[in-house]
């Protein structure tokens, strides 16, 4: 009996299902992008990160390019370098070395000259951090000039509150106001209570004290301020969960449903956590369609992606191909992400989007007439036409030519050719009796469990 383990396999690689058995990877509430909340392996992943309060959303004002005037002290104030502002901004919004590339070409020449000379500076200063970045501080001591050389003076700090605005209404106030637009930004404070004005400055403090890019510390360390300025928050991550899993989790959340938000960001490891919102940061400012597109975004965000999600397509192979791929790891996380590697990002956004379909369905792994049902033509993108019994094969003729493809499509698709439609159904029987009990075919109380199954496809004549 044991000619019949090799069904699971077989069915797996006709069926897109299969994925379903990936440790998590995608069972396709996990290729779902789609909008506020990454939910799985693929599109959970929202346009804006899903925080409350704008927890990282505070903004911070552009100093701007502040006109050259004539004070008490006598010579001009230098006004920076508006294109040099320019470059830093486009760069900023990049992630790739494309992007990057075109953000230079755009400069003038000596535009890019002043810019890195803020990166010489921090580096022969010394103003480094560990892990990247540079040390505010220290720029601000060490580098002053090379940075008024390109931003030009930063502005003079805003006025003291004077009005009635809350914390919270004082930072919508500011998300309304132009970057670099200081007058607005001082009608803004001004206007704020002095207790909002207040419990504003410390959220920024304590926010603008955390490093570059660590969501967790914002959320951990800064609880309390921002909990004075915008009420209760959600949890900051002190658990163990992968950014997959905490895409996963909020996926599976209601919309508006704080506790299991909350929750799932209290489940998730810091590292996570910050890779989460850096991606979901760069997603933002990626300008792929809303709700996003997987293609576009592991374009444009890819090292972000791979950092949550593990490979991101770069390869040149089918979504067929892919799907085979898949087939063959068994649940193997690492197997996995080397399919997604050497698949192309048209080939996995078309089994994406089959997946998607298939679980939007609600079709049970292995129920392959739910799928021709629901999602044939999301399948045949993927894997081409599906192929019908048209010969006069027994069911264990069938079978035994299964036994020779060792998964590949060519010759199951062969085989299935070659096979009457009554031998194909009895086969398809006892996969489906195997999969019904959770057993493989070797295994005796499996036999025993589909003896009728294996009776019926042995009887076959």
């Amino acid at each position: 009996m044991g000619r019949y383990c090799i069904l699971v396999a077989f069915f797996s690689s006709l069926a897109l299902g299969c994925a379903e058995g990936t440790s998590g990877v995608v069972t396709v509430g996990e290729a779902d992008i789609g909008t506020p909340t990454l939910g799985g392996r693929d599109m959970q992943i929202p346009s804006a990160p899903p925080v409350d309060a704008g927890a990282d959303l505070i903004p911070v004002v552009d100093a701007g390019n502040v006109e050259s005037s004539m004070d008490a002290a006598g010579p001009p104030r230098p006004m920076g370098d508006p294109a040099c502002a320019a470059l830093a901004e486009c760069l900023a919004s990049c992630s790739t070395g494309p992007c990057a590339q075109m953000c230079r070409e755009a400069a003038p020449a000596e535009t890019s000259t002043r810019y890195d000379a803020i990166f010489a500076c921090g580096r022969d200063q010394g103003c480094g951090e560990p892990g990247g970045g540079f040390s505010d501080e220290c720029m601000e001591e060490r580098c002053a000039d090379v940075l008024v050389a390109c931003y030009g003076p930063p502005p003079a700090p805003p006025p003291a509150g004077m009005g009635v605005l809350t914390c919270a209404e004082l930072r919508t106030c500011l998300t309304e106001c132009v970057a670099g637009d200081i007058p607005c930004r001082d009608d803004c404070y001004r206007s704020a209570s002095p207790e909002g004005h207040g419990q504003y400055t410390a959220v920024l403090d304590c926010v603008e004290a955390c490093p570059d890019g660590d969501f967790a510390c914002r959320f951990n360390d800064c609880q309390a301020e921002m909990t004075a300025c915008y009420g209760p928050q959600p949890a900051g991550p002190m658990g163990m969960s992968s950014c997959g899993e905490l895409n996963n989790c909020l996926a599976a959340c209601e919309q508006g449903d704080v506790a299991c938000t909350s929750a799932c960001y209290g489940d998730s490891s810091p590292t996570s956590f910050n890779a989460f919102f850096t991606l979901g940061a760069c997603i933002e400012t990626s300008g792929c369609p809303a709700p996003a597109e997987t293609a576009c975004i592991q374009n444009v965000c890819g090292d972000e992606w791979g950092a949550c999600f593990g490979s991101a397509p770069m390869g040149m192979g089918t979504c067929g191909e892919f799907n085979e791929c898949v087939s063959a790891c068994e649940g193997d996380e690492a197997c996995f992400d080397q399919c997604v590697a050497e698949a192309s990002v048209e080939g996995y956004s078309a089994w994406v989007t089959a997946i998607d379909c298939i679980n939007a369905a609600g079709c049970a792994p292995g129920d392959q007439a739910c799928v021709n049902a629901n999602c044939a033509a999301e399948v045949e993108a993927c894997v081409g036409p599906q192929v019908m019994p048209a010969g006069n094969a027994t069911c264990l003729q069938f079978n035994a030519c299964l036994q020779t493809c060792e998964g590949e499509r060519v010759c199951v698709d062969n085989c299935i050719v070659m096979s009457s439609p009554e031998g194909y159904r009895r086969l398809v029987a006892v996969f489906d009796c195997f999969r019904e009990n959770d057993c493989q075919g070797n295994d005796p109380n499996c036999q025993r469990l589909c003896a009728n199954q294996i009776t019926s496809c042995e009887t076959h004549r």
